[in-house]
């Protein structure tokens, strides 16, 4: 296990600017790529079609991907919302984001852009007139399926959407493919103030089934004030039809605080094996500055779980932080592995957990979570920083597949990206130290994503997040796609 300190790559996804590598790195260009040979007939020889895949130069480089909407006008939000994954039987990374123009004309996108072994191809998803909290997932097949939040502060309705693509990505992509799009849930807010689906998470497990969770925000002004829901698919999930999400209730009668600590990464979904083809939904979310809850759908029919009674969330929180402060929150459970722990990382300004934590129970996640379950484990204090997560910023914890070891990628406040490892299989064992992944100024209330993808030898990251404003322009945002390679 490498204890990386400094990011090898930062490249401009969507934007004009270039450049984003620490100037101290220890610098690796990761989007190269391998040709194959063939033999040619007759007298001569000729080239045949490799495998696309990583390959590493010690170089540094910055590209521009796409200039997306509008440009250089002041208000461009480029990727302010955006989240990447790993492009399912390949290395390659995939992005999916929000794009959008605030100044006189401008327009609002949903896009997906992915490495096709040459340049980044981008695809327009859908045009809405908001969207924010974009995630991005794999069916099986290779088919990506991005959800967002939609929400129009002039007939005040919210829609959780999701787009679906026709297709799977393969090296000769081309960025024409069409995706469909639906609604997975719908909110009327109240006459004065829009409802809105916040800090939304997806998780697709072995079986293709898939979970979706948020803090539902109704527009209320009276209780409820809001609180965690789940949607899910649990076949056919290549159809924008098959998929449900709660309507009545939360799963945390303590909804009054939601609204009023509006993180935008403080939901973390996973999928609990619980058996041979049997898998329970999981959830993490932070009701207040000083609590951190889970809950669990112990059955083996996830149509049950659209009823919050059918949801084990215990009658205490599994951690609570005395006089705390915290913020982004991340959860972890190997849907692969039968009655795996559950896993969390949680970013605090104050309290007895003050900085950046890892927390594991001790009761497997197909049995009730209890706070002694989370306090019998040592907690692992990773950093005693504040600033990470950071009330606008998001942590994402994650497992390598090649030594079993955590991950974790954090915002720091608004100054840049940070990376940590862990050297060994247990997320409250010893930690390396912060890396930086990019000192850069980060856009205001956005929120990115990570993803870990391995060669069979080696663990590469992906990380995607928002710039903020370049001082050439008033307030135009940046997405920015960085790699930490061979750790």
């Amino acid at each position: 296990m490498k204890n990386l300190s400094l990011i090898h790559l930062a490249w401009i996804v969507s934007g004009l600017a270039l450049g984003g590598c620490e100037a101290t790195s220890t610098l690796q260009n990761a989007l190269t790529t391998d040709t194959g040979t063939g033999t040619g007939t007759g007298t001569g020889t000729g080239t045949g079609t490799g495998s696309v895949a990583l390959s590493f130069s010690n170089s540094c480089s910055a590209a521009v991907v796409s200039q997306g909407e509008k440009g250089v006008a002041a208000g461009t939000q480029r990727g302010l919302y955006s989240d990447v994954k790993k492009v399912p039987g390949s290395t390659l990374p995939a992005v999916a984001f929000s794009d959008s123009g605030a100044a006189a004309g401008g327009a609002m996108a949903i896009k997906f852009s992915y490495w096709n072994g040459t340049e980044f191809a981008t695809e327009v998803v859908a045009g809405q007139t908001t969207g924010s909290y974009v995630r991005l997932g794999f069916l099986s097949t290779g088919r990506p399926i991005i959800v967002w939040s939609e929400r129009n502060t002039t007939t005040f309705y919210a829609y959780l959407r999701i787009a679906i693509r026709d297709a799977a990505i393969t090296s000769s992509s081309t960025a024409t493919s069409t995706w469909s799009v639906g609604t997975v849930d719908f909110t009327n807010g109240t006459a004065t103030t829009a409802a809105n689906y916040q800090g939304l998470e997806i998780s697709i497990n072995e079986a293709d089934q898939v979970l979706i969770g948020y803090i539902h925000n109704p527009g209320a002004i009276a209780s409820p004030l809001g609180g965690p829901r789940i949607a899910y698919c649990s076949s056919s999930c290549e159809s924008t039809g098959s998929y449900a999400a709660i309507t009545t209730g939360y799963l945390d009668t303590a909804a009054t605080a939601y609204l009023a600590g509006n993180i935008p990464n403080h939901v973390g979904v996973g999928w609990c094996k619980a058996g041979v083809g049997v898998y329970y939904p999981v959830i993490g979310f932070r009701p207040s500055v000083t609590t951190v809850r889970t809950a669990v759908c112990q059955n083996a029919s996830i149509s049950s779980c659209l009823t919050v009674g059918n949801w084990a969330t215990g009658t205490s929180p599994v951690l609570t932080n005395t006089g705390g402060g915290n913020q982004a929150i991340d959860l972890h459970v190997d849907g692969t592995t039968s009655g795996d722990m559950i896993k969390l990382a949680v970013s605090s300004t104050a309290g007895t957990y003050t900085g950046l934590y890892t927390f594991q129970g001790n009761t497997a996640c197909n049995l009730n979570q209890t706070a002694a379950s989370y306090t019998a484990n040592t907690p692992r204090q990773v950093s005693a920083t504040t600033t990470f997560g950071g009330s606008n910023g998001f942590v994402k914890l994650l497992k390598d597949e090649v030594n079993g070891y955590f991950h974790i990628v954090s915002s720091i406040a608004a100054t840049g990206m940070a990376y940590f490892n862990s050297t060994t299989t247990s997320v409250f064992g010893v930690w390396s130290a912060v890396g930086g992944v990019e000192t850069v100024t980060l856009a205001t209330n956005g929120v990115g994503g990570a993803d870990l993808v391995s060669d069979g030898v080696n663990n590469h990251l992906y990380a995607s997040y928002p710039t903020g404003a370049n001082a050439a322009i008033a307030s135009p945002y940046d997405l920015r796609l960085a790699v930490v390679t061979d750790f």
